[in-house]
């Protein structure tokens, strides 16, 4: 089936469908699909996206699921808008430089912008619809940022991770130059290029392990440069650690998780898996429980990522993007399409999808399936299957 609407979008029909035959009334958004099995009624209501006018040129990203900042192409220029009422608050501060690199802390109410002007950086603080911008930190170049549980804001220049405030206090030194940093409840998790691993708060307790240093050759990218190692947090504190083809993970002790077969690029907890990249755009999926490695198709140019425990990871192929329903590992198309060339944005529930045409911003609602037929009636129709494994519609449910 296919829908003529900036382009043509395929709906999925599911497997059990012979002989379908099209019922329609002009002005009315319900349809009727009948066949040798079944009668599915869609509603093109559900179907079609929310369209959210914003300016042309302008780049979005998602703070919470009624909240957009928007900046435009350089970022001098920023605003948060309402989705609920299409309402824009300018932020006040114009921040001339490159400005894209982005912390935003839904809990501590508020994000952090970064502008580079040379080997200068600059760091404003931005509470969540406010148009006041505060300027934290301008100094020496930082690799990296983070708002951390409890509202503070930490930063790695070199081998050192720092806390503002009045004045910075470094945390930690490091031996080497800091790779990344991330949040860890009210902590921080930083690792260095050489594979140390530090986990601490900003009252100062701190823990180092170091991982063991891959071969050079798992640990080099098809480019020839070397990887550093990547990090990420789980949902019950343990932190996850991608250096050359292994995951390893830190709780009391280390211990390794996985190896897949290249070098890791990147890795995401998501829910109770890790979701493993590397540069061949390849992508695996790892439960933490099982260690059952689970391969996403290759070729994928984009991968979309919830921060939900329960959710469902969203790739593209194509220009079509899919999701993957981690309680079951059940793979099915959505009928979100992607115009733009702007990353799409996925929101924390996992429910919807956030594309980009020239025009407007496209609001997705994304099904949520428990089987392998349910994800296929989800994504097309209002129909559901009961515990009878038999078609049912809401209003047939009252």
């Amino acid at each position: 089936l296919y829908i003529y609407d900036k382009g043509h979008r395929r709906i999925p029909l599911p497997q059990l469908m012979l002989n379908p035959r099209l019922a329609t009334r002009r002005g009315v958004d319900r349809f009727v699909i009948t066949s040798n099995e079944a009668m599915l009624v869609y509603d093109l209501a559900a179907i079609r996206p929310q369209k959210i006018p914003v300016p042309a040129q302008v780049h979005a990203e998602l703070y919470d699921e009624t909240t957009l900042l928007l900046m435009d192409n350089v970022g001098s220029r920023s605003a948060w808008f309402d989705l609920d009422t299409g309402k824009s608050i300018a932020i006040e501060v114009e921040m001339s430089g490159l400005s894209r690199e982005l912390a935003m802390s839904p809990e501590a109410g508020k994000l952090v912008q970064s502008v580079w002007s040379g080997e200068r950086t600059l760091l404003y603080e931005i509470r969540v619809r406010s148009p006041k911008a505060r300027k934290i930190y301008d100094g020496a170049r930082v690799s990296g940022f983070q708002i951390l549980g409890d509202g503070n804001v930490v930063y790695a220049r070199g081998q050192t991770l720092s806390v503002t405030g009045t004045p910075d206090r470094v945390l930690v030194t490091l031996a080497t130059p800091i790779a990344a940093v991330v949040p860890r409840g009210a902590g921080f998790v930083v690792v260095s290029t050489a594979g140390e691993l530090v986990r601490g708060t900003a009252a100062g307790a701190v823990e180092r392990i170091q991982v063991p240093r891959p071969d050079d050759v798992v640990r080099r990218a098809p480019t020839g440069r070397d990887l550093d190692p990547v990090i990420d947090v789980t949902p019950t504190g343990d932190i996850l650690v991608g250096w050359g083809n292994t995951v390893w993970k830190w709780t009391d002790r280390l211990e390794p998780v996985v190896s897949v077969g290249a070098s890791i690029s990147d890795l995401r907890s998501i829910g109770g898996s890790v979701l493993v990249l590397m540069p061949s755009r390849r992508g695996v999926l790892v439960s933490l429980d099982t260690r059952q490695p689970h391969e996403l198709p290759v070729h994928t140019s984009e991968f979309v990522f919830p921060a939900w425990t329960r959710g469902a990871l969203g790739f593209e192929v194509n220009g079509t993007y899919h999701f993957v329903d981690l309680a079951t590992f059940t793979t099915w198309p959505s009928t979100a399409m992607h115009w733009g060339t702007s990353p799409p944005l996925l929101s924390e529930d996992g429910r919807h999808l956030f594309t980009r045409t020239r025009e407007e911003l496209l609001k997705w609602t994304i099904p949520l399936g428990t089987g392998p037929i349910r994800p296929r009636l989800d994504a097309t129709t209002n129909a559901t299957i009961n515990r009878e494994g038999l078609l049912t519609w809401p209003w047939l449910q009252r």
